[in-house]
């Protein structure tokens, strides 16, 4: 989560000439995190299911978590009739008492709280795939539409102090803001669909993974957007997280033998091998210390194991959870020694609401 705030100013729009960085080579190492393939099992301090759902966010202050949940239209007659959505709700620890957040018969694909816990971005895709970004408050009395079908969203959000970033089909880096303003960032070319970015607003770097529509590549790019330059990271990357204060990117990147998680220390232009298996996404903790990671239990498998690299100590294979099966892709780190993340199961009868799939959010505490 980034803290630094961000005024954004008025709509402005700049397409901006690329300048590409190749003319300093990344600078590759292989240290002591990575001569050790032995898995060490973590002390498990605690693992319990915290409630239903599937898991985007967490206020530590309010103790609401972000999640989303299937949830069935009362509409008795038309395409619509006993339709279920993924929609958002709010789970509070303290009351354990789920509450519906703004059900409007579309399903919630990506979400975070506001910096302030106030209100809730979150992107809705309806029967056409048109993905649409929204703000609502708590309360739900205010509720914006940020940016539509027509600018393409192609991103989950991502949180920047008071505002969020997000990409487009189109090549867009986007900042918005609760009150509907955005600023266009940086635009790379039409054929570059953006996957995934985040943003330092402090040092003005952009953090994107795109594909080229033409060629099928995955590269991953920082951006300087202040000097309007990019450099090339890798170039067939799998997914990527980062952290300002220590201008530090993990990412994995794919290779024919198998993917390889990677750290890329910005600052020095300096990459450092971490580790290798069939490992699918990277999360980085608060202080930017640790990196947890989803693994397959073997290629083709539908489960995985949780994973850590500590960073500091210099050991990777620290095995957390075994054997279970997500519900998505996304571990939420709660302080440095907790993570949630939200597992799927199958019932064996089906609930009364009709469900045959059981999503449960699941908490582990854990010591090294």
């Amino acid at each position: 989560i980034l803290a630094v705030a961000l005024v954004v100013v008025a709509l402005s729009i700049a397409y901006t000439k690329l300048y590409i960085k190749r003319d300093v080579p990344i600078l590759v190492e292989r240290t002591q995190v990575a001569t050790s393939t032995a898995i060490v099992q973590a002390d498990i301090v605690s693992y319990e299911a915290v409630c239903s759902g599937i898991i985007y966010d967490i206020d530590q202050n309010s103790g609401n978590y972000l999640v989303t949940l299937p949830m069935q239209s009362d509409i008795q007659t038309g395409i619509d009739a006993g339709k279920k959505y993924m929609s958002v709700n709010l789970y509070n620890a303290s009351t354990k008492q789920t509450s519906v957040f703004n059900f409007d018969l579309t399903n919630h694909i990506s979400a975070c709280f506001a910096e302030d816990a106030m209100g809730v971005y979150y992107i809705s895709s309806d029967a056409r795939q048109r993905k649409e970004l929204m703000y609502t408050t708590i309360d739900n009395s205010k509720t914006i539409s940020i940016a539509g079908g027509d600018e393409k969203i192609s991103t989950g959000i991502c949180r920047v102090g008071e505002n969020i970033v997000y990409g487009t089909q189109d090549g867009k880096i986007v900042l918005a803001n609760a009150a509907g303003e955005k600023k266009e960032l940086f635009a790379l070319n039409e054929q570059t669909a953006i996957k995934k970015v985040c943003f330092f607003p402090t040092s003005q770097w952009a953090i994107v993974l795109v594909e080229n529509q033409k060629t099928k590549q995955t590269p991953l790019y920082v951006i300087d957007i202040t000097n309007k330059n990019m450099k090339n990271i890798d170039l067939n990357a799998e997914d990527f997280d980062a952290n300002e204060e220590k201008a530090l990117i993990v990412y994995i990147t794919k290779s024919e033998s198998g993917n390889q998680i990677y750290s890329y220390d910005i600052r020095k232009n300096r990459k450092t091998y971490l580790k290798s298996g069939l490992v699918e996404n990277v999360v980085l903790s608060p202080s930017g210390e640790k990196v947890a990671y989803f693994e397959r239990t073997k290629d083709g498998a539908s489960t995985v194991h949780i994973g850590l690299v500590d960073l500091t100590n210099g050991i990777a294979n620290i095995r957390l959870v075994t054997d279970v099966r997500l519900s998505n892709r996304k571990i939420v780190w709660s302080g440095e020694n907790i993570i949630l993340f939200s597992e799927h199961r199958s019932l064996t009868t089906k609930s009364e609401t009709g469900e045959s799939l059981e999503y449960v959010v699941q908490k582990c505490e854990y010591m090294l």
